[in-house]
């Protein structure tokens, strides 16, 4: 039993990727001199070119059927119709926000007190950045 494929996406993806194979294996395009065909080079057979244009190419896939190959996107990067899109640079992360240092307690978060007592200080709770140290009570 035979299986067939149906046709293959013409998408800015598979042109990415496919854009990628030429310059990761060497594939080169060429113009013979007093023509207008275009030649790429075969990266699979070696002394093998295929006649490649920006809607087809001899190769395989493009024998095939398939609308994207190597050769056609080496092609449309050469006449600059296709770029090789970079991936975005990572946005550079925000400086960690330097909290600021309470006046009263150098950033401690507690003061010496006098004791009502009279018998020297006691260690409390800053009233300037613990405001919660020292609830406000309803007027009664």
């Amino acid at each position: 039993m035979a299986t067939t494929m149906g046709p293959r996406a013409n998408t800015p993806a598979r042109w990415q990727t496919a854009l990628k194979r030429p310059l990761d294996e060497g594939v080169e395009i060429r113009q013979p001199a007093g023509c207008g065909m275009w030649i790429a080079t075969s990266s699979s057979s070696a002394g093998t070119a295929h006649e490649v244009t920006s809607w087809a190419c001899g190769c395989p896939a493009g024998q095939f059927g398939d609308p994207v190959c190597k050769h056609g996107a080496a092609l449309l990067a050469r006449v600059g119709r296709l770029a090789l899109e970079t991936e975005p640079e990572p946005p550079t992360p925000a400086a960690p926000a330097v909290p600021a240092v309470c006046a009263t307690c150098d950033g401690k978060r507690w003061v010496y007190k006098h004791s009502r007592y009279g018998d020297g200080f006691f260690r409390g709770p800053c009233p300037a950045c613990v405001p919660s140290a020292f609830p406000l009570r309803p007027a009664a």
